[in-house]
């Protein structure tokens, strides 16, 4: 396991921790620990992240509520 941190927007000063398995470190984050990848900080806010797969997620729900409604 390991941590990263992520800023929730934009410009935060203090990012929030999380834990994560170490495998899942992708190109996506900076390690900030060094070669050990204890820890890394994400280069794009939760904000920005959320905002990029909010379309997806919402087309994937609204067909879920159909689906419902046709049972």
């Amino acid at each position: 396991m390991g941590l990263i941190a992520v800023p929730l927007t934009d410009g935060d000063k203090e990012p929030t921790v999380l834990e994560t398995d170490i495998e899942l470190v992708g190109s996506d984050l900076e390690l900030a620990a060094g070669d050990a990848g204890v820890a890394a900080r994400a280069r794009v806010s939760l904000d920005d992240a959320m905002a990029q797969v909010r379309p997806t997620l919402t087309r994937v729900v609204d067909t879920l509520r159909e689906l419902i409604l046709q049972l």
